[in-house]
């Protein structure tokens, strides 16, 4: 990687590494959606629907991804993974949110209501500060020789933790379950799966990656 006066550009190589990196994180989340729509449904939450697993899987693939490409995009600096995804969450959890009412009023032939409420934009803006905290602590442990699939499990849980309980202050849970759901599993699998990724991308030797045309 080359730096010309103090930016640093990708090289052809690393530029591929990258897009392998985020496609992989893209199906790891798409995959712990699923696990959390699951747990939902089999602790009788809610049925297995298209607009349900769009409401409880989409926004946390998409805050996902948009921690990873914070982690990509920062160079290992914590204060800039956490400055993008300071704006990419809430962005992307609104875009979510949208995204499944439009699909739940074309579903059950309704009018769509309200799709941004004063109650939307407060859990938008919790959850912006919520992720940029962890992905500026996800940016810090990558460059810890000690931090392991533990410190980002942990790191996830206890971010999580704490701000559920903020976010509860707030916007009280439907239920303890779903409280779970969204403050402790999302954000401990988020965590691992950045760390899973990277450490792939790390491990795997060049010639293993796939050919991806930009």
């Amino acid at each position: 990687m080359s730096e010309q006066t103090g930016r640093k550009r990708l090289s052809a190589e690393e530029g591929r590494r990258l897009r392998v990196n985020l496609l992989r994180v893209a199906g790891l989340a798409a995959c712990l959606g699923l696990l959390m729509e699951a747990i939902i449904v089999l602790g009788g939450l809610d049925t297995a629907t298209v607009s349900s697993l769009l409401d409880h899987g989409l926004w946390p693939f998409m805050v996902c991804m948009a921690v990873a490409v914070g982690q990509a995009v920062s160079g290992g600096w914590p204060p800039r993974a956490g400055a993008f995804s300071l704006v990419a969450t809430p962005i992307a959890f609104l875009a979510a949110k949208v995204i499944q009412k439009g699909v739940a009023a074309v579903l059950d032939g309704a009018a769509p209501g309200q799709f941004v409420n004063s109650d939307l934009l407060l859990e938008a803006g919790l959850r912006a500060v919520e992720y940029a905290v962890l992905a500026a602590a996800l940016a810090w442990l990558v460059r810890q020789a000690w931090a392991g699939a533990l410190a980002h499990l942990a790191t996830g849980a206890v971010i999580g933790v704490v701000f559920g309980l903020l976010i509860a202050l707030f916007l009280p849970p439907d239920s303890l379950l779903n409280w779970g759901v969204e403050e402790v599993v999302f954000p401990t699998g988020c965590a691992l799966i950045v760390f899973a990724s990277e450490t792939l991308t790390q491990l795997l030797p060049d010639n293993t990656l796939p050919t991806i045309s930009a």
